[in-house]
């Protein structure tokens, strides 16, 4: 005979399972859930900030400035309209995507369509990096990879400011994806337990649940507390010191969203257990005196 009881905590278990499993794998490839991220560093901006003109006095120059040394005085002459033409072209040659968004395993990248002015633009995910356990979003280092042979960050004018600040949450991140692997493993276990204790009377088997589901609760909540920590300072360092460079950052609300709605659902799940529990314990209880 099931227990009518037990179909709450089984349900919150294999829903919260589902999406911290949803979670973990977001970004795995362009086509899963590339919207799911932690953040996404919007780049499309990145070298329009810069003074192309630069200083007259300078003839040979190399890096970014070199790009446009040769047309500086014909840039003078033209207007605003072909300075903006040419602070495109600063962002073309760079080589860099529009945005890259950063995942518990993976970043991906891609372009605005039709571009990034628009204001109906959409996002086009064109790759995404290979799965890595632990992996930290660098945008530094992913920037760095993406400039053109002979230029430098100190030639877009990046700021220290941001590479100290990822790397001030590294060892952060690194925490929030274990509490994750046990969280996330502790939903399925108590999403298999559940099933038992549709099945079983005994106040034992809910103690086991409870345990489980509160190791699962604990795990993801702390995870998703990591989480939100570090995806609210790592952009607010970006909008911070990264607008001088075209460079911004948003927030991953539905990443954020369906993690803490995991981390409720085990809540919920562990408050049926302490109930079926308690209910377990007089039942025995009862059977225990009906026997004497």
């Amino acid at each position: 005979m099931l227990r009518a009881t037990a179909i709450l905590p089984l349900a919150c278990a294999t829903v919260a399972f589902i999406l911290s499993m949803l979670v973990l794998f977001a970004g795995d490839s362009p086509k899963i859930l590339p919207s799911v991220e932690l953040l996404r560093l919007n780049t499309s901006q990145v070298g329009q900030g810069l003074n192309l003109l630069g200083d007259s006095e300078s003839s040979d120059r190399g890096g970014l400035g070199g790009l446009f040394d040769k047309g500086k005085d014909a840039l003078q002459d033209v207007g605003n309209d072909a300075i903006d033409a040419a602070s495109s072209a600063v962002t073309d040659a760079l080589d860099i995507k529009d945005f890259y968004s950063a995942h518990l395993m993976t970043f991906c990248e891609g372009d605005f369509k039709p571009n990034a002015k628009d204001p109906k633009a959409e996002e086009e995910v064109t790759a995404c990096s290979k799965r890595k356990a632990f992996y930290t979003f660098d945008p530094t280092e992913i920037i760095e990879s993406k400039l053109p042979e002979g230029l430098g960050l100190s030639d877009i004018k990046w700021p220290d400011e941001i590479t100290n600040g990822v790397r001030a949450i590294n060892m952060a991140s690194r925490a929030m994806f274990f509490f994750y692997l046990i969280g996330i493993a502790a939903a399925g276990i108590g999403m298999i337990g559940a099933v038992f204790g549709l099945l079983a009377y005994e106040h034992k088997v809910a103690l086991a649940n409870l345990g489980v589901n509160s190791l699962g609760f604990i795990c993801l909540g702390l995870a998703s507390a990591i989480a939100t920590v570090v995806i609210f300072r790592a952009t607010q360092a970006v909008n911070d010191f990264g607008g001088d460079i075209g460079l911004a950052a948003d927030r991953g609300t539905a990443f954020l969203g369906m993690t803490w709605t995991a981390t409720i659902l085990m809540l919920l799940a562990t408050i049926g257990w302490v109930g079926e529990f308690m209910m377990g314990r007089r039942r025995s209880v009862y059977k225990e005196e009906s026997y004497y």
